[in-house]
């Protein structure tokens, strides 16, 4: 492909605000001139006008496997390249790395390049880079167990699922150990007062209002006590009568 070509492709990218885009397309004109280097690429952005800045930051954060590598291939590279859409630090954080204005972010460029593995392995024993923990030449380090802890009694050596003392109820008082259930049941003479006052205000006949309010009470009371503690229907009518009749009339 064509320098030319490979530019449209770019521009493409850079339109359609796709970075993975962006990159593969950089990296397209870059296979079709070799020399090209990341301020020239910067400055033809800028030059074009292309809302695409290529911003050369300091990570302190790099893992020792991982370096920064220019276009042509050379490592160890002090800034690391970022394509951003907008010159601005998207992040206050980004500030403190950021560069302070075009000229120091094209000098940073000259030693910058994208984040890439060294192709190296790292020693699990010492941590360093080169050799694997099986040639490594210093004194072998003895792993650390795993400790396992129990949350329910503090203890070492066992989970909570086989902790020998009762799991303590977190509805539970502090003080004096009763168990008190969150989720609370309104009264059934609560539930055939509201169930009543909605049917009057329907124009529901006051005849059939307290059966639906009886119904919808019990059906409530079991869900929330359980079947074999939710009175009858008997008993929530009794219960309520007096209600009932003071709305309906």
């Amino acid at each position: 492909m064509s320098t030319e070509d490979a530019w449209v492709l770019i521009k493409e990218a850079v339109n359609e605000r796709d970075i993975d885009d962006v990159k593969e397309a950089v990296q397209t004109y870059v296979k079709s001139s070799p020399s090209t280097t990341y301020p020239e690429l910067e400055e033809a952005f800028r030059s074009q006008k292309l809302p695409l800045w290529l911003i050369a930051i300091e990570k302190t954060g790099l893992v020792s496997t991982l370096t920064n590598m220019d276009l042509q291939g050379e490592l160890e590279k002090k800034y690391t390249v970022t394509y951003r859409f907008q010159w601005n630090p998207p992040r206050p954080r980004d500030r403190e790395v950021w560069p302070k204005d075009v000229e120091e972010n094209i000098e940073r460029l000259k030693d910058a390049g994208e984040v890439v593995p060294r192709g190296v392995p790292k020693c699990r024993n010492c941590g360093q880079v080169g050799h694997t923990s099986k040639s490594c030449p210093e004194e072998k380090l003895e792993k650390q167990a795993t400790t396992i802890n129990c949350y329910n009694c503090d203890a070492v050596g066992h989970r909570i699922r086989d902790c020998p003392i009762p799991r303590v109820d977190k509805f539970a008082c502090k003080n004096c150990g009763v168990v008190t259930k969150p989720l609370i049941a309104p009264s059934p003479a609560l539930l055939l007062t509201w169930s009543v006052a909605s049917a009057t205000r329907l124009d529901i006949s006051p005849r059939t209002a307290p059966r639906e309010a009886d119904s919808l009470a019990a059906t409530v009371t079991r869900r929330v006590t359980g079947r074999e503690s939710a009175p009858s229907l008997a008993t929530l009518r009794t219960s309520s009568a007096a209600t009932v009749m003071s709305l309906a009339t």
